[in-house]
């Protein structure tokens, strides 16, 4: 698993959370506390993409200096912030992992047979499923590199994703975490529960 990095993306303004959501309480940590552990323990390379707010996340969130990437401009969508972990990544990496910060509830197995399933499967697009729905992260292998590179930053890498879909490869999971999408006040009293706060 060592080729595969992990890439969270965080660089967003949370303008509908109302407050930075990398750093919303989640049990004794943080969503980006809680996806940083997880890669860490499945001994992954791992790239944060943080905004121009970074210093307020890292001063409550520890991220380490060699993890840590700066997108000035998150308003131009996430695809910007994954071309800055792209040219970013450590020599030899056959995929990286995209996990969105507001996906925090992602069950660490999941992320494993994912990494898994890549060593498998090098030349695949992974995205999970639950009950036949999409959900994140996603992987991509070395091979689309240069098409997400290229990919228009309104579309995003999902014009990626669905271009060549015989090389797209779904993996049916028993975790609704990775439709767990939480990003407004309602979604976090949903999945989380206002007693966080």
């Amino acid at each position: 698993m060592a080729s595969l990095t992990a890439i969270i993306l965080a660089a967003g303004r949370s303008t509908r959370m109302g407050s930075p959501k990398p750093l919303m309480p989640l049990g004794e940590t943080t969503f980006l506390g809680r996806l940083i552990t997880a890669y860490r323990q499945l001994e992954l390379p791992l790239r944060v993409v943080l905004g121009p707010d970074w210093r307020n996340v890292t001063d409550r969130q520890p991220v380490s200096v060699e993890t840590l990437l700066i997108n000035p401009r998150p308003e131009l969508g996430p695809l910007s912030s994954l071309l800055i972990a792209l040219a970013d990544l450590p020599e030899g990496a056959t995929g990286i992992l995209v996990h969105p910060v507001d996906h925090p509830l992602v069950r660490l197995e999941t992320l494993r047979s994912l990494a898994q399933l890549h060593g498998k499967r090098p030349d695949r697009i992974l995205v999970p499923t639950f009950q036949g729905k999409k959900g994140h992260p996603t992987l991509f292998p070395s091979g689309v590199f240069d098409e997400l590179q290229k990919a228009p930053l309104d579309q995003g890498a999902r014009s990626v994703v669905y271009a060549e879909p015989e090389r797209l490869l779904m993996f049916e999971t028993d975790d609704p975490g990775i439709l767990r999408n939480i990003d407004t006040p309602d979604d976090y009293a949903r999945w989380v529960g206002t007693d966080q706060i």
